[in-house]
């Protein structure tokens, strides 16, 4: 029920986007304001219905096929998730996301400001292999430490 909920509204917010780009719907302001109005209500309840339906799945899941709540699942695995190597990557992600934020904002105002719409998506998408590229270099080091840690524990 709730996945048919979903496919309809997003099938409503297509139809209607649609229809923002016909002439006598363009040229009105109030038609397009309220079909403005309109798509992004459909859209917030299309990704409302659509969390409810992954939460009801999940439970689904795990109840049959693990046998336990997500929530017991999560928390037998909490102890592995204060590893000291894992959570200096972490601490480093974090790091890494807000001067890639500040960065992306930075690009933005100067995109803006430029109005060179192919520059800035250069720089937008050298900026997105930047952040991938380093968060993949502390990710192979910490492999490499963490197979070098595990062969000392073993001796």
């Amino acid at each position: 029920m709730m996945f048919g909920l979903g496919i309809g509204l997003n099938t409503i917010v297509l139809i209607l986007s649609i229809f923002t780009v016909f002439p006598d719907v363009a040229n009105s302001p109030n038609v397009k304001n309220i079909l403005c109005l309109i798509i992004i209500v459909a859209q917030v309840f299309s990704i409302l219905v659509g969390n409810l339906y992954q939460k009801s799945i999940d439970r689904a899941w795990f109840d049959e096929k693990v046998g336990k709540p997500k929530s017991e699942v999560i928390k037998e695995l909490a102890p592995y998730k204060h590893d000291s190597v894992l959570g200096a990557r972490e601490e480093m992600r974090q790091g890494l996301v807000a001067l890639t934020s500040v960065f992306m904002v930075c690009c933005i105002y100067w995109g803006f400001m430029t109005g060179d719409a192919l520059k800035f998506v250069a720089v937008v998408c050298v900026v997105a292999i930047a952040f991938i590229y380093a968060d993949y270099v502390t990710h192979s080091k910490v492999k490499k430490y963490h197979t070098l840690s595990m062969k000392t524990q073993v001796m």
